[in-house]
């Protein structure tokens, strides 16, 4: 697992176990498809942009907005609730 990836987790399991948020929730810039990739990989989901929202270096980026719910979170790492 990339190093990225392993630290989105790190703090996933702080946010959900430790702080009990039930909503994980990030931005992200277009110019940075790996910090994208990283964030899809640690089970976020892509929910909308906000287009060329940033202007640096002459150029415009969307800003996409991403998120995970806790049971999302659990599911994906195997600790569903019994019913």
């Amino acid at each position: 697992m990339a190093y990225s990836t392993e630290a989105v987790r790190m703090i996933q399991a702080f946010a959900v176990d430790t702080l009990e948020l039930n909503r994980l929730e990030l931005e992200v810039f277009s110019h940075n498809p790996r910090a994208f990739r990283s964030y899809m990989k640690a089970g976020f989901q892509y929910e909308g942009s906000k287009r060329q929202a940033l202007y640096l270096n002459g150029t415009y980026s969307d800003v996409i907005i991403m998120g995970i719910l806790r049971e999302e979170y659990n599911h994906m790492m195997n600790r569903d609730a019994p019913a």
